[in-house]
């Protein structure tokens, strides 16, 4: 997917100089944010595997390993965002050359605050399930301490 993105990048700074018509520019555009939202779609499944395995993790272990957890969680999420917001601006220093410049201001503007919401959801449903799991893991131990008495 990166590939073909850089690949339609060089396209478009190629065909720049050349007076193309808006049609085409239109086109090009429409591709590039096509692209763009395949690239996030797949960024967010990234994201909910590596929830489901800091989750799976939680489980298994005790209460020491959940903020060393919780920390890995937060650095990978953050990790993620610097790059996908580094992929953006290099997405819009190439659309900025386009005759559509307000259309990708605002598709920029959109797709930072739906990164800005996931990543609230992701961290707040993270540490809520930090907190269920390390509730719920020690009362567990506790009632099979009690039934084995």
């Amino acid at each position: 997917l990166l590939t073909l993105m850089v690949v339609m990048m060089v396209v478009v700074l190629v065909l720049m100089p050349l007076r193309l018509f808006f049609i085409t520019r239109l086109t090009v555009f429409m591709a590039l944010t096509i692209l763009l939202v395949g690239m996030l779609v797949l960024v967010v499944v990234v994201m909910m595997v590596v929830l489901v395995a800091i989750r799976l993790l939680l489980r298994a272990c005790r209460a020491v390993l959940h903020l060393l957890a919780l920390s890995v969680l937060v650095f990978v999420l953050v990790a993620m965002l610097v790059f996908v917001l580094v992929v953006l601006a290099m997405l819009m220093a190439v659309l900025a050359g386009l005759a559509v410049l307000s259309l990708a201001v605002l598709v920029f503007v959109v797709v930072l605050l739906l990164r800005a919401l996931l990543l609230l959801f992701l961290l707040s449903h993270a540490v809520l399930g930090c907190r269920h799991s390390s509730t719920v893991l020690p009362l567990d131990v506790e009632l099979r301490h009690h039934a084995v008495h």
